[in-house]
């Protein structure tokens, strides 16, 4: 796995990025092949160089003075918006855009207090959001990068919480990965068209997430079911992958 870790602080980038690189395999862990470590600046003007990387660990919030963050815009050729606190959403939506099955993972306070932050982020295309407060240190942090994804767990602790939740779960994990490209619109390249099962999986799916038929053409609401499947993952099961890769 080729790690990159982004953050504004410079401390945080390069103490996460020597904890991947010191920490001992485990049989369940992937690999770390390579770390990198940049800020938003130069991981937004980055382009098809995100092809290079597995796994994209960003932070959400910014809090560096607005004189640091308009430079170091001009420094790396990106826009600059002075009112954006957030900017991983523009890393996330910029690494999806040139890498569509890149392992995101987001981290911040903020992005799990605050529910307008979450959807923003899910909306985005993170895989994964982690608070603060579930990764405060090096054990916890390398432990939640290297093996993020465990389904049994989160399918477990869903059958504790609901029956519409567990069944969501249930329907993702049992899809095939045709059904998951045609779920998550991984196909939107060469405009596949979706199977009957998957199809039939998306209408379930809109239902039991209480998506409301919005009207016209299919693809908005077929694309509403989807930002509210992200944004369901990311409130219930913020461990849980719903994207198949190879772990290495």
């Amino acid at each position: 796995m080729h790690y990159l870790i982004v953050d504004d602080r410079a401390e945080m980038r390069y103490a996460r990025k020597g904890w991947l690189l010191e920490t001992k395999d485990t049989p369940m862990d992937r690999t770390v092949d390579s770390v990198e470590a940049l800020d938003f600046e130069d991981a937004r003007a980055l382009g098809e160089g995100w092809r290079k990387y597995d796994c994209l660990v960003v932070d959400a919030h910014d809090d560096r003075p607005i004189e640091h963050r308009e430079a170091r815009a001009i420094e790396a050729n990106v826009p600059y918006r002075d009112y954006d606190r957030f900017p991983g959403r523009e890393v996330v939506i910029t690494a999806r855009k040139h890498h569509p099955t890149l392992l995101i993972i987001a981290t911040s306070y903020f992005a799990r207090s605050v529910p307008e932050v979450a959807w923003g982020f899910a909306a985005a295309g993170v895989d994964i959001l982690l608070g603060s407060d579930q990764v405060p240190e090096r054990e916890t942090f390398v432990a939640a990068v290297r093996n993020p994804h465990r389904p049994e767990e989160a399918l477990q602790v869903a059958r504790n919480k609901s029956s519409r939740v567990a069944e969501i779960c249930e329907l993702v994990a049992a899809a095939t990965n045709d059904e998951l490209d045609a779920i998550f619109d991984r196909n939107r390249k060469n405009r596949k068209r979706p199977s009957r099962p998957a199809l039939d999986k998306m209408k379930q799916l809109k239902d039991l997430l209480g998506v409301v038929p919005q009207g016209g053409p299919k693809a908005p609401y077929a694309q509403h079911m989807r930002a509210r499947l992200r944004e369901f993952y990311l409130q219930h099961l913020p461990t849980m992958d719903p994207f198949r890769r190879n772990p290495d």
